[in-house]
């Protein structure tokens, strides 16, 4: 009965860091990474850098601004192509609050971005621990790259051998369709045929069939990992010592839950999967850097939070699951996150970093945009979360939205401008300095131009910011990561913006039915293509492209229905031999012309990890 051997020991030795093996036995683990540098305190050479960084930048954005050749003379005729040109440029300055406010907090909180603080010894940490928590370190997969999963598995065993006293308890857990038999590790899972009684779907439904089905205990913490993702020394150091300060505070009684955490995400430290898609995801590591820590400081996940690096107090897990119907599937973190909220559970910066990569192709990265604008829309729209905590989220999602019209509002100002096109040191020449001067000043045309150009010169800041964190100089050395440094403002200049919009317009256009599934390992073994292969006739997908066909109309009014019936059961858009689909699937999958099974044919839920009566709090 698969029901009730869920767990599977895939080694003969516990995860547990009471446990662990021997220094000697511990040499196959050898590829360690290093520990994150510390810097006690900057220097002010460090401070000079970093505002003189964000000088060359402005005084750049400022200089492509004034010198692009759509830069026209006030003295020219007003027409009504003059006025839609104007109208465009003035539009598209209101489209960029979230970059603006994100600069705003880099510049005010400079020691965050250039160091990171120092983690307490973990003996001193262990010392204020209760001995009977353990940490669980939980990868969540589709189990289609089971070499990636057990690779990345072997590198975090090492670093967290090489960084805990055997007192210190900790379990790697994965959470998988299919078996990837990583050595050591605890494995859930989840059955063909489990299926959610809310509804819950893809990566949500996996991560609730493990909140009821591993022998994590309450009073212990869920560390969420990607199958990519890897750490560092500090970053487990951090991870204890939040993990330490909070349990001990539910202990004494002074809150009810202890505050989830989460820190810095990196792309490029590791293998660089794709130079163009690495160099793009520089800006999001500079958002986690200010906006994210930003809320995170005042302990609000106001803009959601990553599914990754995202370190949960088990009792949350327990008491919010991850089951809340078609709203939550698509971004199922952060629905999580400010369901929890609402419970009174409140969210810190961990002052750690872990490493992740980029998808491999533009496409994928487009893609991967799409999912989360449009899963980001659907928890800002969810009824079930208190409006108070959807509004940071919702008005970053109208502005994305809007931003999809920034690059054709561009384009209509440089059409349909009628005033000539000049360089800016004619007008300085027909009218000398002060005439200038005082003809620029009073001109909103000039003071829209030079807002573009400071936006501009935020962008470049912002992304170089990122960049220093994405891209480690020592690795690549000074001639490489230059080249690379160059490539990133060619790339914030003329790519980043286009490309980053297209995801939202796709998700406008075509709202995402499914979870997007990116690529995350290059080569595949003859046993992982095979999977591949057998899951595309199993699903009738091709992984790789778009689905097979779509939901059919019944269908569709089944999901559509979900946000009112919590019954479960006959509610599922998909049926019982297809559910093992339902991890990390790109999209919907084809409904089959057979009858949908009925309820009782599922199995239940893995049993009463919550009471009736905390099933009903949390539900409503």
């Amino acid at each position: 009965d698969s029901s009730k051997s869920r767990l599977q020991q895939n080694s003969d030795h516990s995860c547990l860091g009471a446990m662990r093996t021997s220094s000697a036995e511990r040499q196959p683990f050898l590829q360690r990474e290093e520990p994150v540098r510390v810097w006690q305190a900057p220097s002010p050479l460090n401070y000079i850098g970093f505002y003189g960084l964000f000088l060359a930048c402005l005084s750049l954005g400022l200089v492509a601004a004034f010198c692009w050749p759509s830069f026209a003379t006030v003295a020219s005729e007003n027409s009504f192509l003059d006025y839609v040109s104007d109208f465009a440029l003035f539009s598209a300055l209101f489209l960029a609050p979230s970059m603006v406010f994100n600069v705003l907090v880099l510049l005010g909180r400079p020691t965050g971005v250039m160091q990171h603080a120092p983690a307490p010894p973990i003996e001193e940490t262990l010392s204020k621990l209760d001995p009977r928590i353990t940490v669980y370190f939980r990868y969540v997969t589709r189990g289609n790259n089971p070499s990636l999963v057990k690779e990345n598995v072997a590198k975090i065993f090492n670093v967290l051998r090489s960084t805990l006293p055997p007192s210190a308890r900790y379990v790697v857990e994965v959470v998988t369709d299919v078996s990837v038999g990583a050595a050591g590790c605890e494995e859930c899972a989840v059955p063909k045929s489990y299926h959610c009684p809310n509804g819950a779907l893809f990566k949500a439904r996996a991560l609730h069939y493990a909140v009821e089905s591993s022998k994590a205990e309450r009073q212990d913490w869920i560390v969420h990992l990607d199958e990519e993702t890897s750490f560092v020394p500090h970053t487990v150091l951090a991870i204890y010592a939040h993990v330490a300060k909070e349990s001990a505070l539910v202990a004494k009684g002074e809150k009810e839950y202890g505050n989830m955490a989460q820190g810095v995400i990196t792309y490029g430290n590791t293998e660089i999967t794709g130079t163009l898609t690495t160099l793009l995801d520089s800006t999001r590591l500079a958002d986690d850097l200010g906006k994210f820590r930003f809320f995170y400081s005042l302990n609000e996940p106001a803009m959601g939070v990553h599914g990754s690096f995202l370190i949960v107090p088990n009792a949350v897990e327990l008491d919010v699951g991850f089951d809340h119907g078609w709203e939550g599937s698509i971004t199922e973190d952060s629905f999580f996150a400010l369901k929890a909220r609402d419970r009174g559970v409140k969210i810190s910066y961990l002052d750690a970093r872990m490493h992740e990569q980029s998808p491999f192709t533009v496409m994928d990265l487009i893609k991967q945009r799409r999912r989360w604008f449009g899963g980001l829309a659907l928890v800002a729209k969810a009824d079930s979360i208190q409006f108070k905590r959807r509004i940071v989220l919702g008005v970053l999602v109208v502005f994305w939205g809007l931003g999809c019209v920034t690059p054709l509002l561009g384009i209509i100002h440089m059409i349909f401008t009628n005033r000539g096109f000049f360089e800016v040191s004619t007008i300085l020449k027909e009218h000398g300095m002060l005439t200038a001067l005082s003809i620029l000043v009073w001109s909103p045309y000039f003071w829209a131009i030079f807002c573009w150009g400071v936006l501009v010169g935020f962008s470049v800041f912002q992304s170089l910011v990122g960049f220093s964190w994405n891209f480690d100089r020592r690795q690549l050395g000074w001639a490489k990561w230059l080249r690379l440094g160059f490539s990133q403002v060619f790339v914030q200049l003329f790519l980043a913006g286009t490309i980053e919009t297209a995801g939202a317009t796709y998700a406008i256009v075509d709202p995402p039915r499914g979870f997007y599934l990116v690529q995350k390992q290059r080569t595949n073994t003859e046993e992982e293509t095979a999977m591949r292969q057998e899951d595309a006739k199993v699903g009738g997908l091709d992984m790789e492209d778009e689905p097979a066909g779509d939901l059919d109309d019944a269908d569709r009014l089944t999901v559509s229905s979900q946000r009112s019936d919590t019954t479960g059961g006959s509610s599922s858009p998909l049926r019982a031999g297809h559910m093992e689909q339902a991890l990390l699937l790109d999209e919907p999958i084809a409904a089959p012309a057979a009858a949908k099974p009925n309820k009782s044919s599922l199995p239940s839920s893995p049993s009463t990890v919550r009471s009736a009566a905390s099933t009903k709090e949390a539900d409503e």
